[in-house]
């Protein structure tokens, strides 16, 4: 059944987003939300954005935070021209006895990764992760060419410097906590949490953090609508209402796309109603349309 988003009646105040959200409930988050939190009681009755109260986390140390600032401020050139078809990066980051990262052919993307992973070891958890057999790299490879592909994309220079920086932790962390080998309908929330956990260690601001989680939450939310059994788009709409700005989300979901496999940009599921790229452009101008009538 082929369902025309673009004449649907759209919903013109945040009340009847609210309401429309409330009636509507999209079935597939809610059983992925139930199946994560089934699986880890410490994740019940929380509100989401408010997952842990800052002050029974442990405040990483100001200079490390300042450290890893440094690092992800770095990374933009050191991770640029990177070959990640490498041989070097088949089995994933190539690791030390010490368990460091080594890199013979780019030291300076090698000291930014050991950095990052002394600040954020749950990063270490990624490393040389098989994934389901869609994915031609491992886990840890994978993010690395998503982030890679965020920064080379032609937008991403116009965004502030503040959501450059949002834009580069969404992509170092959307993944991470997932399940190997598998499809894991669960890790886009399981790895909100994990985030969330993090930022508040790192200090971030509120404001940031919740972004980025929400961010992480909802990054599978192309594939949630380019699936006939998804038709609602309100729902959406309203999750990135709250992230200030959408070209964030647009340069992320194209350079994850690239980075699950050659062409993969342009594939098109039998049970999609359009192929990943078109359906990044026409989802798009639909869910910034929503967002206009909620602003």
């Amino acid at each position: 059944m082929q369902i025309n988003l673009l004449h649907r009646n759209l919903p013109t105040t945040k009340q009847d987003y609210l309401k429309k959200e409330s009636s509507s409930i999209n079935p597939v988050y809610t059983s992925v939300r139930n199946d994560c939190f089934s699986r880890s009681s410490s994740y019940s009755n929380i509100t989401f954005g408010e997952l842990n109260s800052p002050e029974k986390i442990q405040q990483e140390d100001p200079e490390l935070i300042k450290e890893l600032h440094n690092a992800i401020d770095e990374i933009e050139k050191s991770i640029l021209n990177t070959d990640f078809n490498s041989p070097d990066f088949k089995f994933g980051l190539p690791i030390d006895n010490n368990g460091k990262i080594k890199i013979q052919e780019n030291k300076e993307l090698e000291n930014n990764l050991n950095t990052i992973i002394k600040i954020i070891p749950e990063f270490k958890d990624s490393v040389g992760n098989k994934q389901n057999p869609t994915h031609k790299y491992t886990r840890d490879i994978h993010i690395l060419s998503v982030l890679q592909e965020v920064i080379k994309n032609e937008n991403y220079e116009k965004l502030p410097a503040n959501d450059k920086k949002i834009a580069k932790l969404f992509a170092l962390m959307h993944d991470i906590e997932k399940e190997k080998e598998h499809v894991d309908p669960t890790h886009p929330l399981k790895s909100s949490l994990k985030a969330d956990t993090i930022l508040q260690r790192l200090n971030f601001p509120s404001e940031d953090r919740i972004k980025i989680v929400n961010l992480i939450r909802n990054h599978h939310w192309l594939a949630e609508l380019n699936s006939v059994e998804y038709p609602d788009i309100n729902s959406k709409a309203l999750e990135f209402s709250r992230i200030g700005n959408f070209d964030i989300v647009k340069i992320f979901s194209e350079a994850d796309l690239r980075s699950i496999t050659d062409n993969f940009f342009d594939y098109k599921f039998e049970t999609s109603r359009y192929s990943n790229r078109e359906a990044l452009r026409v989802f798009s101008e639909e869910i910034l349309k929503r967002i206009k009538t909620i602003r």
